[in-house]
């Protein structure tokens, strides 16, 4: 709790970028965190990927169509490869401010936001912990990082253990398996495999807030907008848990939460 009280600003809002700020610059990258700075941003949060050579870049999507001009899968190509990939393309600002991003890699990221002492919230996506963990340890001290799997024992665990001053912590959605964000329910599941993603979304949500916060060890917990509650956030403050809402985008949301 002491840990994530000093990281917390304590004179202004603690207001995060969501990937960068993808609303207003290409998504998970430095010039995107340039920007997010210019409007009043004082934490980014970006995706933390591994290319076929294990260098460890910011990159939301399992694949590159989305948001560059290359095809396949990221774990696929090397990161000489994603130098030569344009990440603005997909961006509305791409023929005005931002023509020409690239893909930065963790190090690269890190350096900028350290650079402009920006509070990081770092999240690993799938087995994404493996070689950044001594790596980046300098980066740790100023970062909120969390793993955003269902299996989030093993990743948090081993975070802790390997680098005890870390901050670590969960992103927690409801109907995570079984519904997307839209609330619809995922298109590739039949009727059994349904089934199997609702009972393990009512374990993984009943694990939240009976024994993974001890277990793990997590000091915060990244909470969907669409399911905060005062009794869940009492709950957590009771465990001295600290619950930050994502993603906040409307005037009515920033004004409630």
């Amino acid at each position: 709790r002491e840990a994530v009280r000093n990281l917390l600003p304590v004179d202004r809002p603690f207001i995060i970028a969501n990937r960068c700020g993808n609303a207003d610059a290409p998504e998970n990258t430095i010039g995107a965190v340039r920007e997010a700075i210019s409007r009043g941003s004082n934490a980014v949060h970006f995706d933390v990927e591994f290319t076929v050579d294990d260098v460890a870049v910011v990159f939301h999507d399992k694949t590159l169509e989305r948001c560059t001009n290359g095809t396949g899968k990221l774990c696929d190509v090397t990161f000489k490869f994603l130098e030569m990939l344009n990440a603005s393309l997909s961006h509305k600002l791409v023929s005005m401010t931002f023509p020409n991003e690239k893909i930065p890699s963790l190090d690269a990221m890190v350096t900028e936001c350290l650079r402009h002492k920006l509070i990081m919230v770092i999240e690993f996506k799938n087995s994404a912990l493996k070689g950044s963990l001594l790596l980046f340890i300098h980066s740790f001290i100023h970062s909120f990082v969390c793993p955003f799997i269902p299996s989030f024992t093993l990743p948090t665990n081993q975070m802790r253990r390997s680098i005890p001053m870390a901050i670590c912590g969960l992103i927690q959605r409801t109907n995570q398996l079984s519904r997307n964000f839209d609330g619809h329910i995922v298109t590739r599941a039949f009727y059994l495999d349904y089934l199997c993603y609702v009972t393990c979304d009512w374990l993984i949500e009943w694990a939240y807030v009976t024994w993974a916060w001890f277990l793990c060890g997590y000091s915060f917990v990244l909470l969907y907008r669409k399911d905060v509650s005062v009794c869940l956030i009492d709950y957590y403050r009771n465990l001295g848990i600290t619950s930050i809402v994502w993603t906040v985008n409307t005037k009515t949301e920033k004004e409630y939460f």
